[in-house]
């Protein structure tokens, strides 16, 4: 039951209520002072704009107050419209479970990885893997089935499933040796049979929670079967290919870094002077692991199989897809052989090419990671640690032969046809082997660098010899290219200058020696070659800069952080120089192939395989990044970048790192000086004192005292001078004859409190702030007091 107020309870809430409209008038009044731009007006004229700008301001409040309440309604329509959609969504996922590809895991979802397998059986009924233990990523609230989805569709299995109620049932895969759709056989009594981590599933795939390294099987046999009846095909059977249907077109994506010393290691991504790790992943110590490859977003590798007898490694003689973002393992395919352990392959088209060891190359679609083609080696015993090159259709390839003489002898260049992978022709030479070096194509004539000192060019449709120039030592590092002339660092360090004519001649300009030894290509930016190798001492790393138009060593560095590089006994800096120019300042990268062992194993090391960094001019490097220990390892590999900026590091260890740019931080504001007062020239001589910003002067009969406000952050003394105290420190103010305050009243100097265009912000702000909290201070108080007035009466 309601009290019935009397007037002077009437009047009392009525008075609260103004004093609570105008604490909130003051706070609003704030807010759009604060908003307001500062103009050169009056205060007047400031005075009637500011109460027009109220009253506009309380309409648009008004007006945004009614469209936010719109808005509410609005999005509870789209709440009840987006259960709709889901409630639809989960219906037409019941509907249309087959092959459906998997949502891809939402980046702010907690992921874990598993694995997927699939065993059945081959032409002759023998089995084998259709699909070899694949990682996959999955959200946490997903299932095993999310799980098998990703890795069936990612290596281009077909397969039917359905939804029976109870649960999703496989019913068929299509064989990649057949290309028939095995399923329940009411004869063997065999289908998908499932097993989950070794044993088989007790409830059905959507229901298999996923976990870290859980493992998913899906094995064709019969019921009684168990997965140990698999004849552990993951061993016998591992390097069997899956091939697709050359009839299948490739999806081509942006080539970021799609072969060995691309462009000439010269990059105009933003990368930094600082970084910073943010995965590493390891794809197997003791397993060579080849160079690099970035196409899109993925990092594509080649691994080979353990030469540590007995290790095993989850990725051996595979191509594995890497997520550029996480390093996660996305899926792989298995090799038809190992890899050597220098692996140079190469994207091209759709199609990556992989060099395998004994001389064949295998052809792999990087969207579907199916096999394409696996060609036949021309040369027996050969390994394949050349560049791989795709140009005009053709992919060339160098062979070596390790001889009995301890030196790689005997060898061949190779072409292949890029879409079939027949061999188109295959020359040998006599004692010349092909090793670490590239083929460099330019008007029907194809050039590389052979092991006895040759530089030789051939004819790119007959494989014909066109020429031959020697050049006295090994060549073990890819061509460069300098106005039309190629510029070749030999094993001896010396660097040479060749000419090429039309008819494939070859000719030696000039040479220099500019270290001590080399063994990768040269880095050329305008006419400066930085060369990396070892100095004359035969144990220094050094990097040489070297002027091309005058053919001379400007300066040698060998230093980083005014230290010596750290002795080498592999070559020192043993891969190309990565160069990233950005504007007029250019900077370069290193690895130095170095590593400390912690014993005399040799199969830990506490560090090694630095990474360094120099801006081109500097007589000093820094060491960038360093290795931990568990990544630590000798490093022949190169850095390569992405478009943003980010470096990707390989190692002996086997560890893929991303490292990306660290942004520099923002240099403090240095602090403005303080404003000094002006000297006066003539102390004798009586002048009206200008009444400083922000200060009130009170005057009386009997009494002069200056108030002085200090602006925030200025210290700012407060001196009082009154009748019978002495106070030489002060100043007296002078009255002027145009403005001569009343008594006890307060004046305010025009200069002071205007808004100008050149006025303080800060100023202006602390006292207006000020003010707010006094006049909201005192209307809350007043409204305390007047409630609590209302409710005693």
């Amino acid at each position: 039951m309601s009290k019935k107020l009397t007037t002077s309870q009437k009047t009392l809430r009525a008075l609260a209520v103004f004093a609570a409209a105008l604490m909130a008038s003051v706070h609003l009044s704030a807010a759009l002072a604060l908003a307001t731009p500062i103009e050169s007006t009056p205060n007047d004229t400031e005075t009637a704009t500011h109460a027009v700008g109220l009253a506009v301001h309380t309409n648009e409040i008004a007006a945004h107050t009614t469209a936010a309440a719109t808005h509410t309604t609005a999005a509870a329509t789209h709440t009840t419209a987006a259960a709709t959609h889901t409630t639809l969504a989960a219906i037409h996922t019941a509907e249309t479970p087959t092959h459906t590809p998997a949502l891809a895991p939402q980046a702010d979802a907690e992921q874990v990885c598993m694995t997927v397998r699939v065993v059945g059986p081959d032409a002759q009924g023998a089995d084998t893997e259709w699909l070899t233990t694949t990682k996959v990523m999955v959200n946490a609230e997903q299932n095993g089935w999310d799980a098998s989805k990703i890795a069936f569709d990612a290596a281009g299995l077909q397969y039917d499933a359905s939804d029976a109620g109870w649960g999703i049932s496989l019913n068929t895969i299509t064989s990649p040796y057949t290309e028939t759709p095995l399923g329940w056989d009411a004869v063997t009594g065999k289908y998908w049979q499932l097993f989950v981590d070794g044993e088989a599933a007790s409830v059905g795939i959507g229901q298999i929670e996923p976990s870290d390294g859980r493992s998913i099987v899906w094995y064709y046999s019969s019921w009684n079967q168990s997965l140990d009846d698999a004849g552990e095909p993951a061993h016998t059977q591992h390097n069997e290919p899956i091939f697709e249907s050359l009839d299948v077109t490739p999806v081509q994506r942006e080539a970021v870094w799609p072969e060995f010393n691309h462009a000439g290691s010269l990059t105009q991504a933003p990368t930094g002077q600082a970084v910073t790790q943010k995965w590493a992943t390891q794809l197997g110590g003791g397993v060579p692991v080849s160079e690099l490859l970035l196409v899109g977003d993925k990092i594509y590798a080649a691994v080979g199989q353990s030469f540590i007898p007995g290790a095993e490694h989850p990725y051996e003689m595979t191509l594995v897809c890497m997520d550029a973002a996480t390093g996660a393992i996305e899926t792989s395919t298995p090799l038809a052989a190992t890899v050597d352990f220098t692996s140079r392959p190469a994207y091209a088209n759709g199609i990556i090419y992989v060099p395998l060891q004994g001389g064949a190359v295998q052809a792999i679609n990087a969207s579907t990671m199916l096999s394409r083609w696996v060609s036949t080696s021309a040369l027996t015993g050969s390994q394949s640690s050349c560049s791989i090159r795709v140009r005009d259709g053709k992919v060339y390839q160098g062979l070596a032969v390790y001889g009995s003489s301890g030196s790689f002898d005997d060898g061949a260049l190779v072409a292949l046809d890029e879409k079939t992978g027949a061999p188109l022709w295959a020359t040998q030479l006599e004692g010349e082997g092909f090793y670490w070096t590239d083929v460099v194509v330019r008007d029907g004539v194809a050039i590389t660098g052979g092991t006895n000192g040759s530089l030789v060019s051939l004819n790119t449709e007959t494989g014909a010899l066109l020429g031959t120039c020697a050049l006295g030592s090994t060549i073990n590092a890819d061509i460069a290219t300098w106005n039309e002339k190629l510029v070749v660092l030999t094993r001896d360090g010396v660097l040479h200058v060749v000419s090429l004519s039309a008819d494939g001649v070859l000719t030696q300009d000039t040479q220099l020696k500019v270290l001590g030894g080399a063994k990768a290509a040269p880095t050329i930016v305008g006419d400066v070659a930085l060369c990396g190798g070892i100095a004359d001492d035969g144990s220094t790393p050094a990097v040489a800069h070297v002027d091309l138009s005058q053919l001379s060593v400007i300066k040698l560095i060998t230093t980083a952080d005014g230290n010596d590089l750290p002795s080498s006994l592999y070559g020192g800096v043993s891969a190309p120089i990565l160069v990233s120019q950005q504007g007029e300042k250019s900077y370069a990268y290193f690895t130095v192939n170095h590593a400390e062992p912690t014993d005399q194993t040799w199969t830990s090391f506490s560090s090694g395989g630095n990474l360094y960094l120099f801006e081109l001019g500097s007589d000093d490097a820094q060491l960038l990044w360093e290795p931990s220990s568990e990544i630590a390892q000798a490093c022949d590999s190169p850095v390569i970048a992405d478009s943003e900026g980010a470096l990707y590091y390989l190692n002996d260890s086997g560890y893929v790192v991303k490292l990306s740019p660290t942004a520099a931080p923002k240099p403090e504001p240095e602090p403005q000086p303080k404003p000094q007062p002006k000297p006066d020239p003539t102390p004798t001589q009586t002048k009206p004192t200008p009444t400083p910003q922000g200060s009130t002067v009170v005057e009386g009969p009997l009494t002069t005292v200056t108030q002085t406000t200090p602006q925030v952050g200025v210290a700012v003394p407060q001196t009082t001078s009154q009748v019978g105290v002495a106070a030489p420190q002060t100043q007296q103010i002078q009255p002027t004859p145009t403005a001569t305050p009343a008594p006890n009243t307060a004046t305010v100097s025009p200069t002071a409190t205007r808004r100008t265009s050149t006025s303080s912000t800060g100023d202006r702000t602390s006292f207006e702030l000020m003010s707010v909290m006094l006049v909201s201070g005192m209307a809350l108080a007043l409204y305390g007091v007047l409630m609590r007035k209302a409710r005693n009466n």
